[in-house]
């Protein structure tokens, strides 16, 4: 072969892709699974959805996840059992960003262990310097 094909064989060959950050976004209104997984795939991020805690801890245990955003209030599994199931399982250094629509200062009384917190409505810029903080501070 060429040195002209050659190089445009090259050309040709995809670039490996960076590494994608898997986020799991855990919350009861599809609307809002639905926004913040479009926001963070735009981002760059590898984003899934879950409707509550129970899918949340399932999808923990069989995938890698990066970020963990998780909210505050949620049948079936809420919240702050969420959390604490996911520490008690040896998920320690994993990152999770609470949400809510309540103040923080409510949440701090059933919650321990979170690495950040918004409140909701919140921007999507404060959305994705969250994630991008706590996954630098891991």
């Amino acid at each position: 072969m060429s040195a002209t094909k050659t190089r445009a064989a090259k050309r040709r060959q995809p670039l490996p892709a960076p590494a994608r950050r898997t986020i799991l976004v855990v919350d009861d209104e599809p609307g809002t699974v639905g926004v913040l997984t479009a926001v963070l795939t735009d981002a760059g991020h590898e984003a899934v959805g879950v409707a509550n805690g129970r899918e949340a801890l399932a999808k923990v245990r069989s995938d890698t996840i990066s970020v963990v955003l998780l909210d505050v209030m949620m049948p079936v599994l809420d919240g702050p059992d969420t959390l604490r199931a996911l520490r008690e399982l040896g998920h320690a250094q994993l990152p999770v960003v609470l949400m809510s629509g309540i103040p923080e200062s409510m949440v701090k009384r059933r919650c321990r262990g979170y690495d950040a917190f918004l409140r909701k409505p919140f921007s999507l810029d404060e959305l994705l310097a969250t994630v991008q903080r706590v996954l630098k501070a891991r």
